[in-house]
């Protein structure tokens, strides 16, 4: 388990476990208002909701959404006419394009607008045609996925083998503590973490990147407003809070969520932006005064992608791009970067991996190895002094991001001295024994409650 104070600028990932047995896939609802969703992961159990209120500068998220088509708008009106016609309106990025950002892709695809989108058939297109058109193709507010781990059963067999055979050094009738700890025989790798592939050499875990698309429909139920479990995220320049606390827990009669952080997919696409902006400044102060020529990049290091960038942000299509049209167009992307919120459900089944794996790392250590009985016994998934197999609760994983999760495994980031993140080699937030440099007698006094494993909160 890491021992970590989790940090703000990330996600927020809530983690589900859910007694009940799911018919379909999850179904999703707008809340009223456009202030974020409502979700069913068993819709036969409606009033089992989930209910998320998302919110961007203190703005809804749709609201914070329609600022930013606006300024997409101005940065394709260039002559400032309040109206998109011609070549204007045939640079807007397409519905797709516009998911793209939410993947951290920084090209958007572009094209003509289907005449349609033109609703009072004038050949022009004005800001709130812009906007209704990006709206009914479902581009605004939160954008919810999906995917199921296709290998939950296949691991939970081989956990289950693993712990009913007689492990090598343990004689009589060892305890179920017992076999859980020689588990960390299996490490391979000597990494003090026991993987997926080491229980079970085909596992890949999750296996799945929850990236169905799940379209709001009508609401399948009424909801309980005393049953429904609500949060309210915060998306504060593009990074999501949650109140004043980094993780927290709430119980219902069939299900209990873990709240806590993970990191979303644009900050790659934000950096890539910044580079070819440098890029374009370097090109028009030393060869390019009037603006960068797009066909006139033979020999400019990645060329192609440069191209491609200098198209996307050439505004008056005059076939130059300059440093001014770059800023102009950096201000309109930040500002769908971060109002991209992403909710990806990953359904991880009737599995213990995922149970006893705390901080969802998508490893066991030694420390959740040796908690896992009393994980299971506070699960009431003891019976005998064994598991209740049967009884394994169906667990989901539910991140919400600012834009694609860049893992649904989670890697916080840990507060502690540099010394200590660099003697944590396998990055579980715990120096052990094998791991710590100095003489024994330090580790034993840094090591206040005597567990073999110094914390950061030990220091």
């Amino acid at each position: 388990m890491r021992a970590s104070k989790l940090v703000g600028g990330v996600a927020i990932a809530l983690i589900v476990a859910c007694c009940g047995v799911l018919s379909a896939q999850p179904a999703v609802e707008r809340l009223a208002g456009e202030r974020g969703v409502r979700l069913w992961l068993d819709p036969a159990l409606p009033d089992e909701a989930i209910e998320l209120f998302v919110s961007v500068e203190g703005e809804s998220a749709v609201v914070a959404r329609r600022e930013a088509y606006r300024w997409l708008f101005d940065f394709l009106d260039v002559d400032g006419n309040g109206v998109l016609e011609g070549a204007e309106a045939h640079s807007l990025p397409t519905p797709f394009g516009l998911r793209q950002v939410s993947a951290g892709r920084l090209m958007t695809a572009v094209g003509a607008p289907p005449a349609s989108m033109n609703q009072d058939q004038d050949g022009q297109l004005n800001p709130d045609e812009l906007i209704a058109y990006y709206e009914q193709a479902d581009c605004g507010g939160c954008v919810v996925t999906y995917g199921a781990d296709p290998g939950a059963k296949s691991l939970n067999a081989a956990i289950r083998e693993r712990l009913a055979l007689r492990q090598e050094g343990l004689r009589g009738s060892p305890t179920l503590a017992d076999r859980f700890l020689a588990l960390h025989k299996l490490d391979a790798n000597n990494d003090e973490l026991i993987s997926p592939g080491e229980l079970l050499s085909s596992a890949r875990y999750p296996g799945t990147n929850a990236a169905r698309l799940l379209l709001p429909q009508d609401q399948t139920g009424e909801s309980s407003t005393d049953s429904a479990r609500r949060w309210k995220i915060r998306f504060v320049d593009g990074n999501p809070t949650l109140g004043d606390s980094s993780s927290a827990w709430l119980e219902s009669r069939r299900s209990s969520v873990r709240i806590h952080l993970a990191a979303g997919k644009h900050a790659g696409s934000l950096a890539k932006l910044e580079q070819l902006l440098t890029q374009l400044g370097q090109l028009q102060s030393a060869r390019f005064a009037g603006g960068v020529p797009i066909d006139q990049l033979e020999g400019v290091p990645n060329e192609s992608e440069l191209r491609s960038f200098l198209r996307l942000i050439d505004a008056n299509h005059d076939g130059r791009a300059t440093v001014e049209e770059g800023k102009q167009w950096s201000n309109v992307y930040k500002r769908l970067a971060v109002l991209q919120p992403v909710i990806a459900i990953l359904d991880l089944g009737s599995s213990l991996f995922p149970l006893l794996d705390q901080n969802h790392d998508g490893s066991l250590s030694n420390a959740e190895l040796r908690q896992g009985p009393e994980v299971l016994e506070q699960a009431k998934l003891i019976v005998d002094g064994e598991i209740a197999w049967d009884r394994l609760p169906r667990q989901y994983r539910i991140i919400v991001a600012n834009g694609l999760p860049q893992s649904l495994l989670d890697h916080a980031p840990v507060e502690a001295p540099a010394w200590f993140q660099a003697m944590d080699r396998n990055g579980d937030g715990l120096v052990s024994s094998g791991e710590f440099l100095a003489d024994e007698a330090q580790f034993r006094r840094l090591d206040q409650n005597g567990d073999g494993y110094v914390s950061p909160d030990e220091l």
